[in-house]
């Protein structure tokens, strides 16, 4: 079975220029990676503990994770090719290329640690943010 495309939509203001909705869009991928790298999930709660098998694995012992700080970050491609997809009036689509491995790993990942999204009040101090530098 092929991975899901794994991406979403923000609400951007409608008033939002198309540069200040990209700038938006880049704030919530970046927004995305720090949370992610801290260990928590879309929700802000900590990612659940890997399994025994995935400690025990090649991949993990020669990546130097440590079992207990999950990030989901075993060689960080996955979270750096997050980005912003396609934007219009009033949303920002952010995610991954439909069909690419980074996508099929983040399909894997959102299964059991989903952190594909962003809080209403994370977003709204996004917006506010992108709103301060462009002096609105």
């Amino acid at each position: 079975m092929p991975a899901k495309w794994q991406r979403f939509r923000v609400d951007a203001p409608e008033d939002f220029t198309p540069g200040m909705r990209e700038a938006l869009g880049k704030e919530v991928v970046e927004f995305i990676r720090r949370r992610t790298e801290s260990g928590k999930d879309k929700d802000g709660g900590k990612f659940i503990k890997y399994s025994k098998a995935y400690i025990n694995s090649k991949a993990f012992k020669i990546a130097g994770k440590s079992p207990s700080k999950v990030n989901l970050t075993l060689s960080g491609d996955m979270l750096i090719a997050l980005d912003v997809l396609s934007h219009k009036s009033g949303s920002v689509l952010i995610g991954f290329e439909k069909g690419s491995e980074e996508n099929a790993r983040a399909d894997g990942n959102v299964k059991t640690r989903d952190f594909m999204g962003i809080g209403d009040k994370d977003l709204e101090n996004l917006i506010d943010k992108v709103r301060d530098n462009y002096g609105e």
